[in-house]
């Protein structure tokens, strides 16, 4: 087993009082702690440990078991996730900026627009069998389909939508020649309540008004 040796150099001085302490390994500095109380890690900086201060200024941070940074509060008297309350936060890849959350919330990357941009997420999405008994195969904030009657489908939604005012993305199976044109999963319903912050209503269409059930939708809300 080999033994690490540390030592603690205070260098330098004035008028015999060291102006820093520097932790040393293999004749490399490690830690610096300056005159002012700056400390200066070259390497890994690990903090353990959880017993809260009392009294006293500055900030006291540990590791916690959920994985967070976490830092004490002394007026809630409890240790909280750390974060950043500047008006905005911004993350630079090679010096350029690549993504940012401003004052509002709203988060912005570049991946490959040239410049961050407003990213728009998909809210709910469903890839769901239209025949017999309705079932999805697989889904995001989508809570259930409701079978209306022949092609004619409800998606409601796990967690409402902020208004009623999203983008609706739609496919299905293509019917058999000649009886697919003008077809598609189109929205149902008066154009006032089709769409809802916690449903859309949509209609599996092959052509001169007729509808029919659909082996293979997917429907995909924007906002």
């Amino acid at each position: 087993m080999s033994t690490l040796k540390v030592k603690a150099v205070a260098t330098p001085t004035y008028a015999g009082v060291p102006t820093a302490l520097t932790l040393k390994t293999d004749d490399l500095d490690r830690l610096v702690v300056a005159a002012n109380g700056s400390v200066d890690a070259n390497g890994t900086l690990r903090v353990t440990g959880s017993v809260a201060p009392t009294t006293g200024a500055g900030i006291e941070i540990l590791y916690s078991t959920l994985g967070t940074i976490q830092a004490y509060d002394r007026s809630a008297g409890a240790w909280k996730d750390l974060y950043y309350s500047g008006l905005s936060h911004t993350w630079r890849a090679n010096n350029t900026e690549a993504a940012k959350i401003d004052s509002a919330g709203i988060f912005y990357f570049n991946s490959g627009y040239g410049s961050p941009a407003k990213a728009y997420g998909c809210r709910a999405w469903v890839n769901f069998n239209g025949t017999g008994t309705v079932a999805i195969r697989a889904s995001g904030n989508v809570s259930s389909i409701t079978d209306n009657g022949v092609g004619d489908y409800t998606v409601n939604f796990a967690t409402a939508m902020v208004d009623a005012n999203y983008a609706v993305s739609t496919s299905q199976t293509q019917y058999a020649s000649g009886n697919n044109a003008g077809g598609g999963l189109q929205l149902l319903g008066n154009p006032a309540t089709l769409m809802s912050t916690t449903q859309v209503r949509l209609a599996s269409n092959y052509g001169a008004g007729s509808i029919t059930d659909t082996a293979n939708a997917t429907v995909s809300i924007f906002r």
